[in-house]
C-alpha cells in the first residue's frame, strides 16, 4: 500500500528525445484506479521493490530526500526543472527537494510528474499534427507547435517518443489544521499545527508541508477516522491538469495541456497500457 512510484514522483528532469536517461514527469487529470489497472509484471514488481527501498531514505537537514529511482524501462526519472521555464514564483528549497517546478499567481502549483501508479492516459500520435503549447507550466498565451508522430507518456520508449522533454501537473495546494495530535512520516505533529497538502503522489500518498519540513504521507481523508483528524480550509479535492513539454519541430519547446479536448481530435488516440511500466501503440 505504501509503496509509491517516487519514479514517477518527486522532480523535474530535461531530457531530448532520444536521451536513453530521459525522465518521466508529468501533470495529472486522470490516472487508472488500481482495481482496472493491469496487474504489475515480474519486471514491475521489481521496480516496486527498489521503490520501497528508495522511500526508506532518512530526513536530512529537515527535508524528506527525493527519491531518484529507476523506471520500469530503467530511464532515470527525476532531475532538475528544464532551463527556459518562466515562472511568477520560485518554489523554496524544501518544495523544489520534493519537485515543485513553480507556484504560479493564481495560487496553483506546478509539479514535475504526473500522479498516480499508473499514469494516464497514453497520448498517440499516428502522425505529425499541430498543436498550441504554452511558454509557461502556470498558463498564459498559446501558440502554434508541430508535434511528431509517436507517444506521449513517462513510460515512453526512445523509439515510442513524441519528442517529450518533461512532465507536469499543475493544481492547487491544500491547508489543513490538525484536530487531534497526529504522526505524520514517523513524526508526531501536535494539534493546531498547520499542514499544507502539496500534491497526490499515487496509492493514497501525498506530498506534504508542515513548518519548514517535508512529509510524505496517506493523504488526508484515506483513513476511517481522519474526519476527527483533518480540517480542511479549502477545497480538499481540487481539479488538477496535465502538461507535457514537447520538442516542436523547428521551433521552441512548449508545454502541452493533455486534457479531453486533446484526445477527442480526430488525429489523437489512446494508446495501450501493456502493463507495470509497458506502454504500446493501438494497432
Amino acid at each position: 500500500m505504501r509503496s509509491i512510484l517516487l519514479a514517477s514522483a518527486l522532480a523535474l528532469t530535461a531530457c531530448s528525445d532520444d536521451d536513453t536517461s530521459a525522465a518521466s514527469r508529468s501533470t495529472a487529470a486522470a490516472t487508472t484506479p488500481a482495481s482496472d489497472a493491469p496487474k504489475p509484471t515480474d519486471k514491475g514488481r521489481k521496480a516496486k521493490n527498489s521503490t520501497r527501498k528508495a522511500r526508506k531514505a532518512k530526513v536530512t537537514g529537515g527535508v524528506g530526500q527525493a527519491a531518484h529511482g529507476k523506471s520500469p524501462s530503467g530511464n532515470a526519472d527525476h532531475g532538475t526543472a528544464p532551463a527556459g521555464v518562466h515562472t511568477v514564483g520560485q518554489p523554496s528549497k524544501v518544495e523544489r527537494d520534493a519537485g515543485m517546478v513553480a507556484r504560479c499567481s493564481d495560487g496553483q502549483v506546478v509539479f514535475g510528474f504526473w500522479q498516480g501508479e499508473y499514469p494516464s492516459p497514453i497520448v498517440q500520435l499516428d502522425k505529425q499534427v499541430q498543436v498550441d503549447v504554452l511558454d509557461d507550466p502556470c498558463g498564459g498565451p498559446a501558440r502554434g507547435c508541430a508535434l511528431k508522430a509517436g507517444l506521449l507518456h513517462p513510460w515512453a520508449t526512445p523509439g515510442q517518443k513524441s519528442g517529450q522533454q518533461a512532465f507536469g501537473t499543475r493544481t492547487r495546494t491544500v491547508a489543513y489544521t490538525l484536530l487531534q495530535d497526529h504522526s505524520l512520516a514517523g513524526e508526531t505533529l501536535p494539534k493546531g499545527s498547520k499542514v499544507e497538502v502539496l500534491s497526490y503522489l499515487s496509492e493514497g500518498l501525498c506530498a506534504m508541508h508542515s513548518n519548514g519540513r517535508m512529509l510524505e504521507d496517506m493523504c488526508p481523508g484515506t483513513g476511517a477516522k481522519d474526519d476527527a483528524i483533518w480540517k480542511a480550509e479549502g477545497d480538499p479535492n481540487p481539479p488538477a491538469t496535465q502538461l507535457v513539454e514537447v520538442a516542436c519541430q523547428g521551433g521552441p519547446s512548449g508545454w502541452l495541456v493533455v486534457d479531453p479536448a486533446l484526445l477527442g481530435r480526430k488525429d489523437v488516440r489512446e494508446g495501450q497500457m501493456r502493463g507495470y511500466g509497458e506502454i504500446d501503440r493501438s494497432r
